[in-house]
């Protein structure tokens, strides 16, 4: 008799034993889970935060922009307007003055619808990123610095203006770092839609670079913020003296 209520006493104590086990596991997997559900949500409003930070400062932008453009750039026109209607009035010394004054107006008109344009291009959000992106390696093309061959594999899909804009912005630093730094005589920018992926290729034929090398500037960072913040994936390889490629993907 003493045996077998040794027997159910083991019995209870190893099924209560068990039971408690299950609960302990069941509270941390719970504990992990809602932590996990936590950190995600977190992470979603961050990401949301981000993007309302990034929405606001794209709009400040662009009516800074916009202002430059009209008003600065309109008083420099309005300004050179009044100084060719004076110039014929003027003696020859005083003309050749007048002459040197509106070549320098004309220098900073330039300079501000440059500006103008780096910080929002219209061309972007009127005509959409092949188109200007188009436009920006015949610009570099002509100038006669290196050759620049686009092309494009795939029917244009519109995205958010925000992100074609920092698309736009990691192709106008990678073409920055390759004419400064890479001596470079040929670069390559392919841009493939394919079955709702976005991707962008880029090659240059210079002298390439240590890609953790000490020292590198703030270009690279802005590049991988851009499309961190993007949702995108962007690798860049290089080898010395084998010139660089840089690839990135965005799920569309």
């Amino acid at each position: 008799m003493d045996s077998i209520q040794s027997e159910d006493f083991s019995l209870i104590l190893i099924v209560g034993m068990a039971g408690m086990f299950l609960l302990a596991v069941s509270i941390i997997l719970f504990v992990l889970i809602y932590k996990r559900k936590i950190i995600e949500e977190q992470l979603v409003h961050q990401q949301d935060l981000i993007q309302t930070a990034i929405a606001i400062q794209e709009e400040e932008r662009k009516r800074f922009a916009a202002d430059l453009h009209d008003e600065i750039g309109g008083g420099i026109s309005t300004i050179l307007l009044s100084i060719s209607g004076l110039e014929n009035h003027f003696q020859l010394p005083v003309k050749e003055k007048v002459k040197g004054i509106r070549r320098q107006l004309n220098e900073l008109l330039h300079s501000v619808r440059e500006i103008s344009y780096n910080i929002t291009p219209q061309a972007l959000e009127t005509y959409g990123l092949i188109a200007t992106l188009s436009d920006l390696c015949y610009q570099i093309q002509e100038s006669g610095q290196l050759d620049v061959y686009f092309k494009c594999k795939g029917k244009e899909e519109r995205m958010d203006f925000s992100k074609e804009l920092a698309i736009y912005r990691i192709c106008k630093e990678l073409l920055s770092n390759t004419i400064k730094h890479s001596k470079s005589s040929q670069i390559d920018l392919s841009v493939i839609y394919n079955k709702n992926v976005f991707v962008l290729i880029y090659k240059d034929n210079g002298e390439g670079f240590v890609i953790n090398a000490k020292g590198k500037g703030s270009g690279m960072k802005n590049m991988m913020n851009r499309s961190k913040i993007l949702g995108a994936t962007f690798d860049i390889k290089s080898r010395v003296p084998k010139g660089m490629e840089a690839c990135l993907t965005l799920k569309l």
